[in-house]
């Protein structure tokens, strides 16, 4: 309640008025706004939507949802005046069935589920403690209620169920490795397009996981809706992109509106692609995909010195937005009509993966802290109630380093790690321009299944994990985390060696040499085994020479001889390709074949958007018929 007094002669009556501190309503209802006056001749209300009215009872008709401000003037025959407000939260009514969502934390019940970062665990709120029940062999991806069951995605290619009367497993096709799960027989592959999945007034969501085309994507009911890159213009508060990473998902409770979360990335910038240098701030940013129940955008927020969105909820009354970014250790909280930030939360931690908003209270999942916080959000300003310890194995330092966006030694204001173009150590699937690093048009490489092996990209550039602080300094923004002598008398990424140097840089590589393993190919066979189709073209592949190059178990030859890199001319460099550390280049390393099915496009440039067109830009494939190269294309895209 707010009570307010004003000072007049001791002649006049003293003018008070309390006010609630907010008063909820539903469009197209009658909202009452009820309040205690004393003193006043004539009290006339401004309803902050154009409406007035008088008294100290209002009942009035909000036809349009949104926070208001309502003001109260009371006044008195000798011309005393007191102004008060109080906010108004109009909403729509709920959907008559509540929208569901495959999420990373969701209310089973009344009890708060949620799956934390790399573990395998489903793990449940029991008062002060958070109880762990196993649930995957694989990291669990995502957690969703169907009826009274909730349904586990694992990244082992099966959906672990959980109900009242017990459990059980639903197995999969090889290489499905749902990333969400809605029911046992609804779901969506990680691997190559679908990210998440929403039921909304018995319509099926899906979002692509990534954008290789330079195009977001939605699905509504399995028709495709573009999602254009942001226009921009570049600047220090804002930056083009195409929508990517869109892996969370939030339903407002009417139904009306959805939102997704992740990044764009600027793929168009660069000084071939327009004579236009990088900034640290306009590489990527987070991005609020935000739109109505038909597909039409609607409304979508800035956000400045934040990365990628990790969690998403929408308030039980659904006006407020809570945004959580999962490197920046923010939580930000929208009006989710306008999208206006109504606050944040800062320093909540680091991994901000999950978010539920029951009644008045916000649980945070900090998964790389292995903390869940929990807020009260009933008054004006949100107050943090505790943290519970989450019983899961601590994430390394390295895996930390990689995605702390937050840490001013990673990038100046909080927009980019590592995890920006390889999350969850993958390739973003996007050809980016690095002519200003001395380079040219490259495809992002993936770092899964190459156990830190270097060379490091597409010239050998790098010949050593921790010359990835050049990147940090010089294109992130980032203090670095060498001293300063030290990186001077390194600088150079082939000459004197930075192991050694720097704690954090070298767990980074320790995180790098342990990703030893890529993605199932969902081309093999339910069991496994190749196709047909592929063991003909694993014939070819022999016949064809291609292992004279794509040898060893990585399928690749790529080495350091005598302090050289191997590198070849293969007849696709061109214009594009740029330079190698700002030398013209000669040829190029050659990237290993373990899990390509999910690294398209293909070729340095991302000029071959299948591994089929990339068969035909060979040296020699003009010997191979159209069945051939199609039996080669699939032996290629099983490989693991």
């Amino acid at each position: 309640m707010i009570w307010l007094l004003a000072c007049v002669e001791p002649t006049s009556r003293p003018l008070t008025i309390e006010l609630p501190d907010e008063v909820h309503g539903t469009v197209g209802q009658w909202t009452t706004i009820e309040t205690l006056t004393s003193g006043w001749n004539t009290m006339v209300w401004d309803l902050g939507d154009g409406g007035t009215a008088s008294g100290d009872t209002v009942e009035h008709i909000y036809e349009a949802p949104g926070h208001y401000t309502a003001f109260a003037t009371l006044s008195t025959d000798e011309g005393d005046e007191l102004t008060a407000s109080v906010r108004v939260s109009i909403t729509w009514p709920d959907a008559e069935t509540p929208p569901s969502v495959a999420a990373n934390m969701v209310d089973w019940n009344g009890a708060v589920a949620f799956i934390a970062p790399e573990s395998g665990a489903l793990f449940m709120v029991a008062g002060a403690d958070v109880l762990r029940l196993e649930a995957c062999t694989a990291p669990a991806r995502s957690v969703a209620v169907h009826g009274d069951d909730l349904v586990v995605a694992c990244e082992d290619d099966r959906l672990a169920i959980f109900s009242p009367d017990g459990g059980r497993d639903v197995a999969l096709a090889w290489g499905t490795a749902p990333r969400a799960a809605l029911s046992d027989d609804v779901y969506t592959s990680a691997l190559q397009d679908e990210g998440t999945l929403a039921r909304v007034n018995g319509v099926l969501w899906a979002s692509r996981w990534r954008s290789p085309d330079g195009v977001g994507r939605l699905w509504r009911d399995g028709v495709a809706i573009d999602l254009l890159p942001d226009a921009g213009p570049d600047s220090d508060v804002d930056a083009r992109g195409v929508p990517s990473w869109l892996g969370v998902v939030a339903a407002r409770p009417d139904g009306r509106a959805l939102v997704y979360g992740g990044l764009k990335a600027n793929t168009a910038r660069g000084l071939y692609n327009e004579d236009q240098a990088f900034t640290f701030d306009t590489v990527a940013r987070a991005k609020l995909v935000h739109v109505d129940s038909d597909g039409e955008r609607l409304v979508e927020p800035l956000f400045d010195d934040r990365d990628r969105v990790g969690a998403l909820a929408y308030s039980p009354r659904g006006d407020k937005l809570a945004v959580a970014h999962f490197g920046t250790g923010v939580v930000d909280i929208l009006d989710s009509y306008t999208m206006a930030t109504m606050g944040s939360l800062p320093d909540v931690g680091l991994g901000l993966s999950g978010l539920l908003w029951l009644d008045d209270t916000l649980y945070v999942l900090a998964g790389f802290d292995r903390e869940l916080v929990v807020y009260d959000m009933s008054g004006p300003y949100p107050e943090e109630l505790r943290r519970l310890d989450v019983p899961a194995e601590a994430i390394a330092l390295g895996q930390r380093v990689f995605y702390d966006a937050s840490d001013p030694r990673m990038s100046a204001h909080g927009y980019l790690s590592c995890g920006s173009c390889h999350l969850d150590a993958a390739s973003d699937n996007l050809t980016w321009d690095f002519t200003d690093r001395g380079e040219g048009v490259r495809n992002t490489s993936t770092m899964l299944g190459r156990a830190g092996a270097v060379p490091l990209h597409w010239t050998a550039n790098f010949d050593e994990i921790q010359d990835f602080e050049k990147n940090i300094r010089e294109s992130q923004g980032g203090t670095g985390f060498l001293s300063d002598p030290d990186y001077d008398a390194a600088r150079d990424p082939l000459g004197p060696p930075k192991e050694g140097l720097s704690e954090e840089l070298d767990a980074l590589a320790d995180y790098l040499r342990s990703l030893d393993t890529v993605p199932r190919s969902p081309h093999r066979m339910a069991d496994g085994s190749l196709p047909q189709g592929a063991l003909r073209g694993e014939t070819l592949f022999v016949e064809a020479g291609c292992d004279s190059c794509h040898s060893g178990p990585d399928f690749s030859d790529s080495a350091f001889i005598d302090g050289e890199p191997v590198l070849y001319d293969i007849g696709t460099l061109t214009t594009a390709t740029g330079n190698r550390l700002g030398e013209p280049v000669t040829g190029l390393d050659t990237p290993g074949l373990r899990g390509v099915h999910d690294t398209a496009p293909y070729l340095h440039d991302g000029s071959a958007p299948t591994v089929r067109d990339a068969i035909r830009r060979m040296p020699g494939a003009e010997d191979l018929n159209e069945d051939e190269t199609d039996d080669l294309a699939l032996y290629l895209l099983c490989l693991e």
